[in-house]
């Protein structure tokens, strides 16, 4: 018999999505220092200890959340800039 409690249990990749969408909305409006992994974990309906779990420390999800993004972003830029040449990007 299933109780109105009982849930079922979300996916790792379910749970690091939740989690990364909650972290770069709330960096982007609260900044690092302003944002903690409890507000992180409210926010995504996790616990605190699934954030610490996936992403190691605090610093580990501002990595995941909006470094890593922008990193890929600058990486994918500068592919296509080589490729194109100086004078057709």
């Amino acid at each position: 018999m299933t109780t109105p409690q009982a849930r079922m249990r979300r996916s790792t990749e379910e749970v690091r999505t939740l989690v990364l969408a909650s972290a770069r909305r709330l960096f982007s409006v609260h900044g690092y220092g302003g944002t903690s992994t409890r507000d992180v974990a409210t926010d995504a309906g996790v616990t605190a200890a699934a954030i610490f779990r996936h992403f190691g420390s605090k610093k580990g999800l501002f990595d995941a959340a909006v470094e890593e993004p922008l990193h890929d972003a600058i990486s994918g830029f500068l592919q296509d800039w080589e490729f194109l040449g100086p004078d057709r990007a």
